[in-house]
């Protein structure tokens, strides 16, 4: 089924897709690739950019980000670089505005 995979010929059943990475259509011997930036899968995800509020992972919050492929977890989504702030998008996109300090 999509969301998991087997590589071992004549196994009847199939692995969850690994963590990090996403199992998108049924009949694969290994995982489709890796979350997107700015995104984290879990165990079984069947999309790269998974939606908030999926229990296959999700786009990092607001006021964090993760720039590299393959997040396992939101434990991986980084915290904002001080004097900035970290605005989610649909897509899972992060803007990054300049904090400008007011006199």
């Amino acid at each position: 089924p999509i969301g998991t995979f087997t590589n071992v010929t004549g196994q009847s059943e199939c692995e969850q897709c690994s963590p990090g990475m996403y199992c998108a259509t049924e009949g694969l011997v290994a995982p489709t690739g890796l979350c997107a930036k700015g995104f984290f899968c879990e165990s079984g995800a069947i999309d790269p950019t998974p939606e908030f509020g999926s229990s296959m992972g999700g786009p990092c919050r607001n006021s964090t980000f993760s720039a590299k492929l393959g997040a396992e977890s939101e434990a991986e989504c980084d915290s904002c670089p001080e004097g900035f702030a970290c605005q989610a998008t649909l897509s899972g996109l992060h803007f990054f505005h300049l904090l400008v300090n007011e006199v």
